[in-house]
């Protein structure tokens, strides 16, 4: 039988301590030690899936509204059960499992104030302004008018970033930007449920920089292999939202200046930030010239430095082509790293 603590969980946020009118009105009990009835542990398996983390599986478990239940999560090997309940069958050894499990369940009034209407908070942003205390994770924002769930960091930079990009490159060689392109606001929230990488297109961007109110880009690259990492903010001023407005905008064609715009964040060692001067052929302009138009270029090329050779090579860049090369503060060399976008 499983040991175990009861706590709250909201779908989006694991935080009890404050009646919050931010989330979900879904509401999960975590179990980590207490001896459960064996009612409890009698179900079928409808959907095993890896690599997620604990609140994206309670997100699918949410969005199945009849047919899950229950969810089993193992915290060590990221992987999470969907079940439903049957009083017919073993629970196959889950009662093994020293981790976690998650019943859908709605507490009393008296515990947590239950909410069923949209929330007002339209970013990360704001969620932070109204609650200082949340920590960094999924919650759901108000799209005009509509329920999207975005991760936000709510530490690095003074926190209430809400992110746009997400991608964790294992096998570069299979690696397609047109894959992770996402081009509406309301699709970061079935990315976030799978897991898989994503990046909000141009288009997107703008109607969620419009909704938002956003001023500021923040970017964090980081190549173990290389060994540095780029991480940076955009000022919040008329330059960072010169910044914030090319990259959202495939009409926007004048390339932002990079001295003065930007401010650099902890962890970062990157020889670009200190290099600003040299960027784009030593104009020190954000950007590249010939892709000012298209919907990835706040992906494929940030900001860079090139050899004087014909045709030029990159020696230091952030950004990513179909290649496939990943750029983090190098030339592109095939190796695995990781890359976060968010605007505030």
């Amino acid at each position: 039988m499983l040991n175990i603590t009861l706590t709250l969980l909201f779908v989006i946020l694991s935080f009890s301590s404050l009646e919050l009118t931010c989330c979900r009105a879904d509401f999960y009990q975590h179990v980590d030690g207490k001896t459960l009835p064996e009612t409890d542990l009698l179900h079928n398996d409808t959907e095993v899936i890896t690599s997620i983390s604990r609140i994206q599986c309670a997100l699918r478990c949410s969005r199945q509204k009849t047919i899950c239940q229950t969810v089993l999560y193992d915290e060590e090997n990221r992987k999470c059960i969907l079940q439903t309940v049957n009083s017919t069958q073993k629970s196959h050894g889950y009662n093994t499992w020293n981790t976690l499990q998650i019943l859908k369940d709605q507490p009393s009034p008296a515990e947590v104030k239950p909410v069923t209407s949209l929330p007002e908070e339209r970013s990360c942003y704001e969620l932070l302004q109204k609650y200082p205390s949340l920590p960094s994770q999924e919650y759901n924002i108000n799209f005009n008018g509509t329920e999207v769930f975005v991760y936000c960091d709510m530490t690095q930079g003074q926190g209430g970033w809400t992110q746009i990009a997400n991608i964790r490159q294992i096998n570069q060689q299979s690696f397609s930007l047109s894959s992770i392109q996402v081009d509406t606001p309301g699709e970061l929230s079935d990315r976030l449920l799978s897991g898989e990488n994503y990046a909000l297109s141009a288009q997107g961007l703008r109607d969620l920089v419009n909704s938002t109110g956003a001023r500021q880009l923040r970017v964090y690259c980081s190549k173990p292999s290389v060994g540095r990492t780029f991480h940076i903010e955009s000022r919040d001023n008329a330059i960072g939202d010169q910044i914030l407005e090319y990259f959202s905008d495939v009409t926007a064609t004048e390339l932002p200046d990079g001295a003065d715009s930007f401010d650099t964040l902890p962890g970062d060692t990157s020889y670009l930030t200190s290099h600003v001067h040299e960027w784009r052929f030593q104009s020190g302009k954000w950007g590249h010239g010939t892709i000012k138009t298209q919907p990835m270029k706040l992906y494929k090329n940030l900001v860079y430095i090139s050899d004087s050779k014909t045709p030029p090579s990159y020696v230091y860049k952030v950004g990513m082509n179909s290649t496939p090369k990943l750029y983090c503060d190098d030339d592109g060399t095939l190796n695995s790293g990781e890359w976060k976008y968010f605007i505030r």
